[in-house]
């Protein structure tokens, strides 16, 4: 018999490609020319996934494929045996294909690497171990991810840091910057060598850079600046080093010490888990309706089944690693508490493990039939492996959602339910990520005020004019009841009142645009992390719009050059937009001036930034179109730059 692979393909290649060296040594190994039929999921659309797919196409044919893109439709009426590569791609289209592979017997896998090696799970349940040979060398990743990307290889790097020592690492050049580029237990890793001066600004650049060139599983390396936290009196250097590894933390970055050679091999080793630690089985629930889900790092599709359905009682399950590194159970727990649930958390040893996931669910599933209740599953989050354990024990009926877009499907079919988003603030939502939102009190009660708007279009037409910075000052105190003598300090110079005056404009016309669509827009704040040291400075955002599922910083510069180049913050946006909600989060960047002198070049991070489908620059200049894409009027464009997102 002549096996066909059929691959689920979203914006990574990775998957596809792996499944294809698993397909040709066990089920292909004699069969010349075999064929893969590559299906596309329906996930939001990443810049880079044209020329990944593509380089992907001439991987495969380079192994000796043939290779067709065809529709679901198409393996749905497939009548010869398939093999099903069900690693990549979305939810919805996994559980279709899963069900498809069990009503005909056809056999499938997944491979799942988000553990320190990777292991290949068959749909029959059987779990074990890749072998090296079927996984990806550093010269696969090369091909799918950093030439596509516009990386250019320049060979061996003559030097690399004691603690990277072990790894097998090759210089690349990115845009005229340095990168080194690694491979270690199939997962790409990423390291700037010239340091910035700003930690915080190394990190968020890192992980963009590494998410680039690398994509999903790709992992950002930076040492920590230890020379800076001994150069601290013995007394802080707790504090400051502190401080280094809650941003890197928030950049979802690895921070190493440079003094430890080796250390890289070390961190990237997970600890075995242990059988004996397994988590208590689930409290039978007692009422319904009961949601069961599997959490990940991004809660808002749990958010939109909880919404929808009101539950009783919530049962989660993630793994140990996961809370380890983000506490995402603990924060779920007490959100969802809050909005009053009876929430039952659990964790499972690994990424892998299905079987786990089947003993804690399958009782509960049990009871939920013998007394009458109605549940939910919701499948967004979690591994596919997860996903697989949850799937082997639920019932024939038992609904299954996903959420796609802001609208919650039920799976295989089913008409799409609306989610009540306005229900909850960005408070709320935050607390599900295990941070809270912290308001200057100096500011007082802002709100959407005509006279202070005024005052701030006039100061930021003369910003140079101090008269005209104290009558906004003055404006915003009167109208806002702030704090007169703490605002009066903090705002007494010029620039700073411009940043201010800058931040309302954003926050005014935002409130009058999506408020009444349902949206909630709140001034600038500090996000803080309730996990983190107590002393630590939180990040600022200089203002949040919560709309239809997702949450969008807003980031004021008073000119975008300096905002690309100097201040990253594309990369601190890129950053906010993938911890808080991923394919859901948003950025807007709003600057004073957006445009330049005709002799001078346009920052080299621009046209990258232009491409990114979440995010949105806006210029009080006017609007500019450049290759690529636009600058946008603010606020005369604002509802056009927002169209895309389905906003207002």
């Amino acid at each position: 018999m002549h096996w066909a692979l059929v691959s689920l393909v979203g914006n990574d290649p990775a998957p596809g490609a792996m499944g294809a060296r698993v397909f040709l040594r066990r089920f292909a190994a004699s069969t010349p020319a075999p064929r893969v039929f590559l299906v596309r999921d329906h996930s939001p659309e990443e810049p880079l996934r044209r020329p990944r797919l593509e380089a992907l196409q001439g991987w495969l044919h380079g192994l000796g494929f043939r290779v067709e893109w065809v529709d679901l439709g198409f393996v749905e009426g497939h009548q010869e045996p398939l093999v099903l590569n069900l690693t990549g791609g979305d939810k919805a289209t996994f559980f279709r294909l899963y069900r498809l592979a069990s009503a005909r017997g056809w056999p499938g896998f997944l491979i799942e690497a988000h553990g320190a090696q990777p292991v290949l799970v068959e749909l029959s349940g059987w779990v074990g171990p890749l072998p090296k040979e079927e996984g990806l060398s550093l010269e696969d990743y090369l091909a799918l991810y950093a030439r596509p990307a516009g990386a250019k290889p320049r060979g061996e790097p003559g030097r690399v840091p004691p603690a990277l020592a072990g790894v097998s690492w090759t210089l690349l050049d990115l845009e005229g910057e340095e990168v080194l580029y690694g491979v270690e237990a199939g997962r790409p890793l990423v390291f700037l060598p010239r340091p910035h001066p700003a930690f915080k600004d190394q990190v968020n650049r890192l992980r963009e850079k590494a998410k680039r060139l690398g994509g999903q599983q790709a992992l950002g390396v930076a040492l920590l600046p230890m020379d800076k936290v001994l150069g601290q009196h013995e007394n802080n250097r707790e504090w400051v080093l502190a401080h280094y590894q809650t941003y890197a933390r928030e950049a979802g970055v690895l921070a190493l010490d440079p003094r430890e050679e080796g250390a890289l091999g070390r961190a990237l080793s997970l600890p075995s888990p242990n059988p004996g630690a397994k988590d208590l089985p689930f409290r039978p629930p007692e009422a319904g309706p009961v949601l069961l889900g599997l959490l990940s790092e991004q809660p808002i599709p749990l958010l939109a089944s909880f919404l929808v359905h009101r539950p009783k009682e919530v049962l989660l399950v993630s793994t140990q690693d996961l809370e380890r590194r983000l506490g995402r159970l603990a924060s779920a727990q007490a959100a969802f508490s809050r909005l009053g649930a009876r929430v039952q958390v659990r964790q499972v040893s690994g990424p892998w493990a299905l079987d786990e996931v089947e003993a804690l669910f399958a009782p509960v599933l049990g009871a939920i039939q013998a007394r009458g209740l109605s549940g939910v599953a919701n499948l967004a989050g979690g591994t596919k492996a997860m996903a697989l354990g949850l799937l082997r024990v639920l019932p024939p009926g038992f609904r299954v959602e996903y959420l796609r877009g802001s609208t919650l499907e039920g799976l295989p079919e089913g008409d799409p339910l609306p989610v009540p988003w306005a229900e909850v603030g960005p408070e709320a939502v935050l607390h599900l990520y295990g941070y809270q939102l912290e308001r200057d009190p100096k500011l007082g009660q802002i709100q959407p005020h005509q006279e202070v708007l005024a005052r701030a279009e006039e100061f930021l037409r003369h910003v140079e004019d101090p008269q005209r910075a104290r009558a906004f000052l003055e404006a915003w105190e009167k109208s806002f009841a702030a704090e007169a003598e703490g605002f009066r300090l903090r705002w007494r110079d010029l620039r700073p009142s411009a940043g201010l005056a800058l931040e309302y404009l954003a926050f005014f016309h935002l409130h009058r645009l999506l408020t009444p669509r349902g949206a909630r827009v709140e001034p600038g704040a500090h996000l803080r992390p309730l996990w983190a040291h107590p002393g630590l400075n939180p990040r600022e955002v200089d203002g949040l719009v919560w709309h239809r599922g997702s949450l969008a910083f807003v980031e004021c510069k008073p000119d975008l050059r300096s905002a690309l180049s100097k201040h990253q913050e594309d990369a601190a946006l890129f950053v906010l937009q993938e911890n808080f909600g991923g394919v859901f989060g948003r950025g807007l960047l709003l600057v004073q001036r957006g445009r330049w002198k005709p002799h001078e070049k346009p920052p080299a991070e621009l046209p990258w930034v232009l491409r990114n489908p979440r995010l949105r620059l806006l210029s009080l200049e006017g609007g500019t179109p450049y290759p690529g894409g636009r600058v946008y009027a603010f606020p005369e464009e604002l509802e056009e730059a927002l169209r895309d997102w389905g906003w207002p």
